[in-house]
């Protein structure tokens, strides 16, 4: 879990264009999620909560690729 942050901010560091971070972020975050549900760490959520953690996940990757430098 803590890669599917940390990895994109490090990232962030070497690709120069927002929607480039932005596309850097999404194959993270669906990597992540990937592994996590075929492994089956966690169980699939319900609609509603994956929409709520998507929604939060994406904004909190928005705000950081364009805040970082």
């Amino acid at each position: 879990m803590s890669a599917s942050v940390l990895v994109p901010l490090l990232a962030f560091l070497i690709v120069p264009g927002f929607m480039g971070r932005l596309v850097v972020s999404l194959l993270i975050g669906i990597g992540v999620a990937s592994i996590l549900i075929n492994t089956q760490k966690i169980a699939v959520p319900q609609m509603s909560q994956a929409a709520m953690f998507l929604s939060f996940y994406g904004a909190a990757m928005t705000i950081l690729a364009g805040v970082v430098a």
